[in-house]
């Protein structure tokens, strides 16, 4: 089975994402995010199938059902908030209510949030149902890549994640997350957001939630962003990635 290199992987990525532009609409941009999606997906499936990597790797533990590292902050660029929310726009009336309201009443609590205080809040996603992501198929491009090699780890991240952190720190802990998928995705995520810097749209760090959100409550965004005739609101950011950080020494 054929694996392409990172670069490839990046390119290709790129020019599916700008077969949208230059005029891209929520439904171009969701059929090109689609075309990423695949050849991530086709890309990661060759990595981890290929003889070498099955020899030194340790079996991946993430499986149906297993959703603990569902309770976290998760950045998302402008293109993947809008592919979810037409994903959900066209769902079956009922099912997406339902969604929506677990997605406002997540917003309600964690907008804003650092990584450490979202995290404390031991929330799960919006999407996670049944322990299982209700929104597979379009979930974003940094959960593709997150892939874990044991379970207690996970768990123990959930529980108490500032004594995960300083064990990590002091290197009494040895992260459990592949490094392998997490570079095919974000290969595949840079050239997403190439295409974006070519297209001039700027490549906003989005949080999943509060993005989303956004764009269920007033649906006429997701061209509004695409076409920067408006950008998200400052809330719907990713927050200072340093703000933990900072504010231990306040």
């Amino acid at each position: 089975m054929f694996a392409p290199t990172a670069g490839f992987l990046l390119d290709s990525a790129a020019q599916a994402m700008a077969e949208a532009f230059p005029k891209p609409t929520a439904a171009t941009v969701s059929a090109a995010l689609d075309r990423v999606f695949s050849l991530a997906d086709q890309s990661w499936a060759a990595t981890s199938g290929a003889v070498s990597f099955r020899l030194n790797t340790p079996p991946m533990t993430c499986k149906a059902g297993c959703g603990w590292c569902c309770h976290q902050q998760v950045g998302v660029s402008v293109v993947e908030a809008v592919r979810i929310a037409v994903h959900i726009r066209d769902l079956p009336a009922e099912q997406a209510a339902a969604v929506m309201a677990r997605v406002r009443d997540l917003d309600r609590l964690t907008r804003g949030l650092t990584t450490s205080k979202r995290a404390a809040t031991k929330q799960p996603c919006a999407f996670l149902v049944d322990g299982g992501c209700s929104i597979y198929a379009v979930r974003p491009l940094r959960c593709r890549g997150l892939i874990s090699i044991d379970v207690e780890f996970c768990i123990a991240s959930h529980e108490d994640e500032a004594a995960t952190r300083s064990r990590l720190q002091a290197g009494t802990l040895r992260p459990a997350f592949l490094t392998a998928p997490q570079q095919v995705y974000d290969q595949a995520l840079n050239g997403v957001l190439k295409t974006l810097h070519f297209a001039k749209l700027a490549d906003y760090g989005l949080e999943l939630t509060a993005a989303v959100a956004e764009l269920l409550d007033q649906p006429r965004k997701m061209e509004a962003w695409l076409k920067q005739k408006a950008a998200p609101k400052p809330a719907a950011l990713v927050p200072d990635p340093g703000a933990d950080l900072k504010a231990q020494f306040r």
